[in-house]
């Protein structure tokens, strides 16, 4: 084994140590991360296919603005998913899909690295990313950061690959990486600077590089308008009101995979009426300003 690749595992082996060794939050945030895991047990319970159009519908109340928006669909899906796997919609299970993508961080800081520089500096990249404080506090959050800064670290990847090589399945692999990331995080602003200084310190710009700009968001739309289409076809059934409460402190020993409707009711029961921000449970149906 060369020198390179034995420090590129012994540097993996480290983030891996610490990640896994502080996922250990046993009080998660009642904003955002409340929210997330709301969502997402509303998913596990309904299936994605019926439940993200209701939680578009929910966003028909201006009330609802506040949090979170569902444009973030790509994210939504990994955290059923994480959920699944887990056996229930706890914030531990959204924050154990934060811990692996920031494992996954660090051999992508690796490539992204060597790829611009050389092995050398893609070592340092990782080493320095392996023990990150902000990378090791965001892989211990219920929150959608980490799985967004591995997602964009990936369409960066593919980007310099268009641009070295340049051929027409690059340029598809660097849009649905880029779709795939505002799909996590609705950033264009952010990231489409970012990535035409890339395109532009390659001096190789041609006008095939502007789908990389162009398409992602009417990717992103278009599946986002799936969502509204099944809402407009099953409007006469009504969701349950969105209920989001500071979440309890998250039990390895409480794995459920779906709830019964006792366990739910007493879930309620033993939750506060409010959540963080003072909000009631916000009915589905309800809009404001009458």
């Amino acid at each position: 084994m060369k020198r390179g690749s034995a420090a590129l595992i012994a540097i993996l082996a480290v983030a891996i140590v610490l990640r896994v060794h502080w996922n250990d939050v046993s009080q998660y945030s009642p904003a955002d991360e409340s929210v997330y895991t709301s969502y997402t047990q509303h998913l596990l319970d309904r299936g994605f296919a019926a439940g993200y159009p209701e939680i578009v519908r929910w966003f028909d109340d201006p009330r609802m603005w506040r949090y979170p928006n569902p444009l973030r669909f790509g994210h939504l899906a990994l955290t059923t998913a994480a959920a699944e796997i887990y056996g229930a919609a706890e914030p531990r299970a959204l924050a154990w899909l934060s811990t692996v993508a920031g494992i996954l961080v660090v051999p992508l800081l690796y490539l992204l690295a060597s790829r611009l520089f050389d092995r050398r500096t893609g070592l340092l990249a990782a080493a320095f990313g392996a023990v990150s404080a902000i990378e090791i506090a965001m892989g211990r959050r219920a929150l959608q950061d980490e799985v967004f800064c591995a997602a964009v670290l990936i369409a960066l990847i593919l980007v310099i690959q268009m641009m070295e090589r340049g051929n027409r399945w690059d340029i598809a692999a660097a849009v649905a990486a880029l779709s795939a990331a505002l799909a996590i995080k609705e950033s264009l602003l952010l990231l489409d600077p970012a990535f035409a200084a890339v395109i532009l310190a390659y001096r190789k710009f041609r006008p095939r590089h502007l789908l990389l700009f162009a398409l992602p968001p009417i990717v992103d739309y278009t599946a986002f308008s799936v969502g509204r289409l099944a809402e407009g076809s099953g409007r006469h059934a009504h969701p349950q009101p969105l209920t989001i409460t500071a979440p309890p402190a998250s039990s390895a020993a409480n794995r459920r995979h779906r709830s019964t409707a006792s366990d739910r009711n007493a879930s309620r029961r033993s939750s506060p009426d409010r959540d963080a921000r003072g909000l009631r449970p916000i009915p589905a149906q309800r809009r404001s300003g009458a």
